[in-house]
């Protein structure tokens, strides 16, 4: 379905939860007392956020595995293997670290963000719904969390709320600088007017998209397709050649590719 990955920067198809607002420490990880007071264990913790930045998610779990081995329950070590998980889109086994995480610190808004989306991956909408209805509840402005609820309504057909949050999402990240959030917050704004048969409001919220990431090659996928249903041909053609020349390369799979910018929607009759 889609994700929202890592901590806060450096996503492959969106950014991600604030730190601070998230109440995350200042690397980015849940605070948790044995960590904060142990450097034996504060460091490995440290480096493994590292890791998962680096989309070194192998390493970043042997880093992490000594930890456990000592510490079992420490919830700041499995929000780490659940996050790189999750980052791999390995999304049942990410539950069994982020939900670990979560109940051994309740606290942590984080853990149950990811859980959240997790479970939104494995197609259990309800359960996610009230992890991310709370965490939007809780962090209003975040715009990661009107974006993945946006998300979850689309699913459930509910194209007036789901443009709301994706309208939120926009506007939070525009205000914050977050152009990746931003411009994929626009492009699945546009998959509801896609739905809704709004062409031309979907045409003009991925021109904008384009135009804030230039890189988010699943945005001229779909503009392409717009563009053709309006007859747009020439424009079509200039939008999938952007396409094909940003996917990266080995890629075939056309709009599948990228999750959060790329579902294969079709208008309302």
């Amino acid at each position: 379905m889609w994700a929202t990955v890592v901590i806060v920067t450096g996503l492959a198809t969106g950014a991600a939860v604030d730190g601070r607002a998230a109440g995350l420490g200042a690397s980015g990880v849940p605070p948790d007392a044995v960590a904060a007071t142990q450097p034996q264990v504060a460091e490995p913790l440290d480096a493994a956020f590292g890791l998962i930045q680096a989309q070194r998610y192998d390493e970043a779990r042997e880093a992490l595995s000594p930890v456990l081995e000592a510490h079992p329950d420490l919830s700041r070590a499995h929000f780490l293997v659940g996050l790189s998980y999750h980052k791999e889109r390995r999304f049942t086994i990410a539950e069994e670290h982020l939900r670990r995480a979560a109940e051994r610190d309740a606290a942590d808004p984080a853990a149950r963000f990811y859980l959240g989306e997790c479970l939104y991956n494995l197609g259990r909408l309800d359960e996610a719904r009230r992890l991310l209805e709370g965490f939007v509840a809780e962090f209003p402005e975040e715009a990661d969390g009107h974006f993945a609820l946006g998300q979850l309504e689309l699913a459930e057909g509910k194209l007036d709320a789901a443009a709301d949050h994706f309208r939120a999402s926009a506007e939070l990240a525009e205000r914050r600088g977050n152009r990746v959030r931003w411009a994929s917050a626009l492009v699945r704004w546009a998959d509801v007017d896609v739905l809704a048969g709004r062409l031309e409001d979907a045409k003009g919220r991925l021109l904008r998209a384009v135009e804030v990431n230039p890189e988010l090659y699943g945005a001229y996928f779909k503009l392409a397709r717009v563009l053709t249903r309006l007859g747009d041909h020439e424009g079509a053609a200039k939008a999938m050649d952007a396409h094909r020349r940003l996917r990266p390369a080995g890629n075939d799979q056309q709009a599948e590719a990228d999750p959060d910018a790329d579902a294969d929607l079709e208008p309302a009759p």
